[in-house]
């Protein structure tokens, strides 16, 4: 049912959708102000924002913790250092850097080719790092540069009901956590957006020339000759256009 809301109206099928993903994994459990790792001594009251439990001393909590599957993803972005093996300190500086915390996985990567903004050219994808940080903000949303505007975005930017592309990015960033973007692979839908278009040949385009991003052989290799190559992206762009093109995954 389509829903316009009006004025300062917020759609409710958003705002599900955008606290479902959170539930799903897109979160994490560090300390934001410190950048310490979570810990079993540590009590959190608030998403992120953990306080020393009682009996454990400042010192006997630095440099301890674990690792969350959202935390091993996040990277500095330019430098590619990953953030669960910095110093807490230095995880705690990239959070406030305004520009410098991305997202590095296979899944979002090759999804990233439809953003006109908030990518770099190796396909990371920025996350919320505000100069001041932002509780219930920060590090768990895409930033706010990103266009077009997402799901998953730190404030309401309209009514996104469609999880798939180009405001769904949300999906491929869970299914680098490891959450099946769907049971059965179409051949030619690089994406994994459920369609053929112009975004899945660009991600084979990507693969082809040796950049980040996953395109498997079961899905990209649309000639059918056990490699991928700049012929079938232009495959895949010649059937977008309308031309009678026939794919051949089975090699793969």
């Amino acid at each position: 049912m389509p829903c316009n809301p009006r004025g300062c109206d917020i759609d409710l099928v958003s705002v599900v959708l955008h606290e479902i993903a959170h539930g799903l994994g897109f979160t994490t459990l560090f300390d934001y102000r410190s950048g310490e790792k979570f810990d079993s001594r540590l009590r959190c009251p608030d998403m992120g924002l953990c306080s020393l439990a009682e009996g454990c001393a400042h010192g006997d909590c630095l440099g301890r913790g674990y690792d969350d599957r959202y935390l091993l993803q996040l990277i500095e972005a330019g430098t590619g250092r990953i953030l669960s093996t910095m110093t807490s300190a230095e995880r705690a500086g990239v959070l406030v850097s305004d520009g410098g915390l991305a997202w590095s996985g296979d899944e979002l990567a090759r999804a990233s080719v439809l953003l006109n903004s908030g990518v770099d050219i190796n396909g990371d994808v920025h996350m919320h790092d505000p100069a001041r940080l932002a509780p219930g903000s920060s590090v768990t949303h895409f930033s706010p540069v990103l266009s077009p505007d997402q799901l998953m975005e730190p404030g309401y930017t309209g009514p996104i009901h469609d999880t798939g592309l180009p405001g769904g990015l949300a999906a491929y960033l869970l299914a680098d956590l490891g959450w099946p973007l769907r049971a059965e692979s179409i051949c030619g839908d690089a994406d994994g957006s459920g369609q053929i278009g112009i975004a899945d040949a660009l991600v084979v385009l990507r693969a082809a020339l040796g950049l980040p991003g996953s395109c498997p052989l079961s899905v990209c290799d649309v000639n059918g000759d056990q490699e991928l190559s700049v012929v079938d992206a232009l495959l895949i762009l010649s059937l977008v256009v309308g031309n009678p093109v026939s794919f051949d995954c089975s090699a793969g």
